[in-house]
């Protein structure tokens, strides 16, 4: 197996300025030049490479992309997706099929943002900047976006009823029976 980590945008400023209006119109519309892209990108790579089979892994916004990619690769049976917390934005967009794993809840409390719960969003962004202000302050710098905490918004594997779902979905699809290891960022 190989784990790649797939970057929607770039890292700086000037990146996430110039992205705006490709990010507006994917949160509005549900339509992504760069699903577009990578959908490409693995329908050329699955034509070629017979026994590759595709997992995608994304949380909020980053389950909403893979569902827009998945989406665009139709009916190529060897892609898979595990969406964690869609954001309620995209929910009248999503389609789940027999290779999707849609998991809108950590077991521990209600996905505010799968959830459409604006109060909890407003209330996370609004206190980021102090956060992540209070990090700078005291010598430890974080990225801004680490400073975003929705309670019941985050995906660890250490909860159970996520763990258990994901494994559940591996060895059904997979017939993957050892204990599985893996990070959910």
């Amino acid at each position: 197996s190989f784990v790649t980590q797939h970057f929607r945008g770039g890292r700086s400023w000037w990146a996430h300025l110039w992205d705006l209006r490709e990010q507006w119109r994917f949160f509005f519309k549900g339509k992504s030049t760069r699903a577009k892209i990578l959908a490409a990108e693995l329908k050329f790579i699955t034509r070629h490479l017979d026994s590759l089979r595709v997992i995608l892994v994304g949380a909020s916004q980053g389950a909403a992309f893979s569902n827009t990619v998945m989406r665009q690769m139709g009916e190529v049976r060897r892609m898979y997706s595990i969406e964690l917390g869609i954001l309620f934005a995209h929910m009248s967009r999503r389609v789940i099929t027999e290779r999707t794993l849609a998991i809108d809840s950590n077991g521990k409390r209600p996905d505010p943002m799968a959830h459409r719960d604006l109060w909890a969003g407003f209330k996370a962004y609004g206190t980021a900047p102090f956060r992540w202000g209070q990090c700078l302050l005291q010598g430890k710098p974080r990225k801004f976006s680490d400073c975003i905490s929705v309670p019941g918004h985050e995906y660890s594997w250490e909860y159970p009823e996520v763990r258990k779902r994901i494994e559940n979905f591996l060895e059904t699809r997979f017939g993957v029976k050892k204990k599985v290891e893996v990070g959910l960022l």
